[in-house]
């Protein structure tokens, strides 16, 4: 900006001189001559600084663009590597922070039993359904649906004419899951790998056998249903499908779950 001062007090110069020209002691023609003159080389001067000033201010928004640019990418940037960071300390400390959680809501348990018993809180969610009915349904639906779901329900189940019939009971769904990762999501029976599994009772309810976790093998349905109320070593016999050594894995897995 320097040069383009200089300049403008130049033509400011100039423009003096022309306009002063007419009262100088010199001839008419010399003088409207050295005005052109004067002014022509002022057009010239305030052309050449407004190129100047039109630069300058071209290379201060460049400057300034890329600025910004360099300030993005730097936030960008560190908030990313901010957001990695803390994402990596919670999977690093997982163990840690369910073993906080586990504690705390074993601490806490009875409070948490007492406020989800307490009026208040169940006016409170009957409030919510209500405004959100079609939400809880869909929501609903979805889990019911789902594999957890399937499993839930089939527990249930299980339990109930377990019980009616004065059997044992008490299979969850964790072990369950455990049963379908032992079997690597198969049947038990025929080896079909099925997002479908079925709780099959080793030994059917009818036979005395209990709805617990060594009495509860992960089967599809076709096995389910051809087993029916057949005892497992009878039934296998009689089937092609099933593959040598079938009784012998299954009897393996009832063994390890001594040691789960």
């Amino acid at each position: 900006m320097p040069k383009a001062r200089n300049g403008v007090a130049g033509a400011v110069v100039f423009c003096l001189i022309a306009s002063f020209m007419p009262a100088l002691p010199i001839g008419t023609a010399f003088s409207q001559s050295a005005r052109h003159v004067l002014r022509y080389m002022g057009r010239l001067i305030m052309s050449g600084i407004a190129r100047e000033t039109v630069k300058e201010m071209q290379d201060g928004i460049a400057i300034t663009r890329t600025t910004c640019a360099d300030i993005a990418r730097h936030t960008i940037g560190s908030t990313k590597k901010r957001l990695g960071e803390s994402t990596l300390g919670r999977e690093d400390n997982r163990e840690h922070l369910l073993a906080y959680y586990r504690q705390y809501n074993a601490e806490h348990s009875e409070e948490h039993s007492a406020y989800n018993r307490s009026p208040a809180r169940r006016q409170k969610q009957r409030a919510h359904q209500a405004a959100n009915k079609e939400r809880y349904q869909r929501a609903h639906r979805e889990y019911a649906q789902s594999e957890h779901g399937r499993a839930v329900r089939a527990s249930i189940q299980r339990r109930r004419e377990a019980k009616k019939k004065g059997l044992q009971t008490g299979f969850t769904v964790a072990q369950w899951d455990y049963a379908v990762s032992y079997f690597d999501r198969c049947c038990a029976y025929c080896g079909e790998h099925t997002e479908t599994l079925q709780q099959e009772h080793y030994i059917p309810i009818a036979r005395g056998g209990g709805y617990v976790v060594d009495n509860i093998v992960p089967a599809c349905k076709r096995c389910n249903v051809r087993k029916g109320v057949s005892l497992p070593a009878e039934w296998m016999a009689q089937q092609a499908f099933v593959a040598q050594g079938t009784a012998k894995r299954i009897l393996t897995y009832f063994a390890s779950l001594s040691h789960t």
